[in-house]
């Protein structure tokens, strides 16, 4: 029984990370799952075949997310049975929307040029906050991000145009720095912590990623506490906040910040992208279809985990047991779906 109920753990990682929908501009692949709530980023480090790496964890997508803060209550976005999600398909704007009854949250995406490269290399992530309940309330988001680049190797897991960073620390709207980057050999990522974005955030709080996920609104901020946590040891992660503040019905505000592929002028400029530029000199690769099947490659394998899925609830709910044959059949199917989606075992 628990070989079976670890098929379904994994399982329940792969659903969310094969309903995502693409969008790729120049060196920048936004990966957006109007399921799960989420989004990955992706960059590109290799041409034929075109390859893009992740910029943070995408290990379980579910690990970098918003919260909304509504009249003392928190709700994690994506996990709320009372916020619905759809996509906007967009291609140079796309957008997840979360909606209910009280609030909308709508996530916004615009592909960006920093100063120093040739092609897009970054998003601008607008959050529109709109009252749709019917009395003022008391409103802010949260902006959860697993960063990972930088973690298990030698030196700071994160550092900013100023200094390295060793351990939990706070940036507010007197903080000199700019950007933080995560970065390993290959790769690193830049995040806004200053007005460049066309707002700073009111607070920007690095910390393990447990502490932080964990906490439903604002953490306690611990000087010098380092980046480990019982069972989470060197999990880095930046929390982007956007205090409460009191809005009318039907009433909103916005807020944005910026993530990037590393620049050494970071985002003291750059350009919003105004046209798609593919990803020179190939095209994005597509999945193979077939011509005689109604039924994308896709699709097929979100029906066969759906499938895998039922077989394995059954087995938990009921005295069928699975045999032998068919549990090793399973972890082949499994293993691989992950292969071609390049997703590794959920964290």
């Amino acid at each position: 029984m628990k070989r079976v109920v670890c098929l379904l753990t994994v399982l329940a990682a792969l659903i969310p990370c094969l309903g995502a929908v693409d969008f790729t501009n120049g060196h920048i692949r936004l990966s957006l799952n109007p399921e799960a709530g989420r989004f990955s980023l992706y960059y590109l480090t290799g041409f034929s075949p075109l390859k893009f790496e992740p910029l943070f964890s995408h290990q379980d997508p579910r690990t970098s997310l918003l919260t909304a803060y509504y009249n003392e209550k928190a709700y994690k976005l994506g996990e709320n049975s009372k916020f619905k999600i759809r996509l906007d398909n967009n291609e140079l704007r796309p957008a997840l929307v979360f909606e209910s009854s009280f609030l909308r949250v709508t996530e916004r995406f615009e592909f960006i040029k920093t100063g120093g490269s040739s092609s897009s290399n970054g998003v601008k992530i607008t959050f529109l906050v709109e009252n749709t309940g019917s009395r003022r309330a008391d409103v802010g988001i949260r902006f959860l991000l697993d960063t990972n680049l930088g973690e298990g190797r030698p030196g700071s897991p994160l550092v900013t145009d100023i200094k390295p960073l060793n351990g939990e620390t706070t940036f507010d709207s007197l903080s000199p720095d700019k950007w933080w980057i995560s970065g390993n050999d290959r790769l690193s990522l830049m995040g806004s912590l200053g007005p460049e974005a066309g707002g700073r955030p009111d607070l920007v709080h690095v910390a393990n990623w447990k502490r932080l996920n964990d906490t439903p609104w604002k953490l306690k901020y611990s000087e010098g506490r380092n980046f480990n946590n019982r069972n989470n040891p060197g999990d880095s992660a930046a929390a982007y906040y956007f205090e409460p503040r009191r809005i009318q019905a039907g009433e909103s505000f916005s807020a944005s910040l910026l993530l990037a592929a590393n620049d050494p002028s970071g985002f003291i400029v750059y350009n919003v992208m105004t046209a798609l530029e593919p990803p020179l000199p190939d095209k994005a690769p597509q999945l193979p279809t077939d011509p005689a099947s109604p039924v994308s490659p896709l699709q097929d394998d979100i029906n066969t985990l759906k499938d895998l899925l039922t077989r394995i609830d059954h087995s938990i709910n009921s005295d069928f047991q699975i045999s032998e044959e068919e549990l090793l059949r399973m972890e082949e199917e499994i293993a691989r779906l992950r292969s071609r989606y390049g997703i590794p075992e959920p964290r």
